[in-house]
């Protein structure tokens, strides 16, 4: 008696399936229809009517095939149906202890023929996600009993922090700017003048010319650009009465910015060098 109720049990839930099956399929059958509706109302608003004839044509041939599948649907459903009786027949002759039928074959299942695509498709809704319910929030539990409060930590006492006072610096006079001090002007060393003795009366010939020729013919004889061989070459390198600007004096003494002659050794001896500049002091004469 179980087995026969287990038996009816699973025979509603295979029919439910089914049922379920079938209502899918007629949804989807809708959906298509609806789709090809679509692109036929489409096809007629552009003016095509030879599309609009091969839609039309379409949709006819795809309800006949969804018809004829409907009807092999129907026809598995009544053999399936069949089996199931058959199944609970053998399974009472089992209880009974009778002989037990022969397993029945799988049905034959006839090919449903492809069913056309349509060439518009309609938009598949997006389904909606379900609203998630919210979560209430977990309530706190409240501690039971007068809660003990908690001692306030007692407050350290910091010692104020001493402001650091900036030293006074101290003021540094100014470096004053050293004044260069002014050179106080050298003048000038004036041109030595030997002491004027008393002049003596000297003769040219008798001790001018004797001492030229000892000292100075030899290089400014017919040479030199200076020649001291006469009186009347000699006269050109003296200023009569004033030995002191006279070339010939300034030569031997080395002053007035001459070289002092002769070169060579230490010049003339003293005597002979005042007995010149007597000479010319007194006017250089030719005596």
């Amino acid at each position: 008696m179980d087995k026969q109720i287990a038996h009816l049990l699973e025979r509603m839930r295979t029919r439910r399936f089914k049922l379920v099956a079938l209502a899918t399929g007629l949804s989807l059958a809708m959906v298509l229809t609806t789709g090809i509706a679509f692109a036929n109302r489409v096809a007629s608003n552009g003016g095509d009517r030879g599309q609009s004839a091969g839609s039309t044509y379409r949709e006819a041939e795809d309800e006949d095939r969804y018809e004829q599948g409907e009807d092999l649907d129907d026809e598995d459903e009544d053999r399936d149906d069949e089996d199931e009786d058959r199944d609970v027949e053998d399974e009472d002759r089992d209880d009974e202890g009778g002989t037990p039928s022969p397993t029945p074959l799988p049905p034959t299942q006839t090919p449903v023929p492809p069913v056309a695509t349509p060439t518009a498709v309609p938009p598949t809704a997006t389904p909606i996600p379900p609203t998630p319910s919210p979560i209430p929030p977990t309530p706190t539990p409240i501690p039971q009993g007068t809660p003990t409060p908690t001692p306030l930590p007692t407050p350290t006492a910091v010692p104020p922090t001493p402001t650091p006072v900036p030293p006074t610096p101290t003021p540094v006079p100014p470096t004053p700017t050293p004044i260069p001090a002014t050179p106080t002007p050298v003048p000038p060393t004036p041109t030595p003048v030997p002491p004027t003795p008393t002049p003596v009366l000297v003769s040219y010939s008798g001790r001018i010319q004797p001492i030229l020729n000892a000292s100075c013919t030899m290089c400014h004889g017919t040479s030199g650009g200076v020649t001291l061989t006469s009186y009347s070459t000699t006269i050109n390198e003296v200023v009569p009465g004033n030995a002191a600007n006279s070339l010939l004096y300034q030569a031997v003494t080395g002053t007035g910015g001459a070289t002092k002659m002769p070169p060579f050794g230490s010049g003339l001896p003293a005597a002979d060098i005042q007995a010149i500049a007597d000479w010319i002091n007194l006017g250089a004469n030719n005596n």
